[in-house]
């Protein structure tokens, strides 16, 4: 299952639970604020949900980070970044869980 967020489609498949409603919140959050300033609305809206987005270890402030670049074009390399690194992530898991 794909999730599209305004100038790039990012991957659904392998993400837990939690990811996929964090990215679901920050995609609501870019459709409403197409002005840019969607690292700083995902930022209040995380802190509403209890998620605390400044844990560096966690794929939260990746994406927080990602979304907060300004234009649809650093949008859309934004997602391709963070594509690939799930696509890496979900490669070592199951290279893990084949052993």
């Amino acid at each position: 299952m794909l999730l599209n967020i305004p100038g790039g489609t990012l991957m659904y498949y392998g993400m837990t639970k939690h990811q996929k409603r964090f990215v679901n919140l920050a995609s609501k959050i870019l459709r409403k604020d197409e002005a840019g300033n969607g690292k700083e609305a995902a930022i209040r809206a995380l802190q509403l949900e209890g998620i605390d987005p400044f844990d560096n270890s966690s794929l939260v402030s990746r994406i927080c980070s990602e979304l907060g670049r300004r234009g649809a074009a650093a949008r859309k390399r934004a997602a391709k970044r963070a594509n690939g690194r799930w696509q890496e992530e979900i490669a070592d898991a199951r290279a893990g869980f084949e052993r």
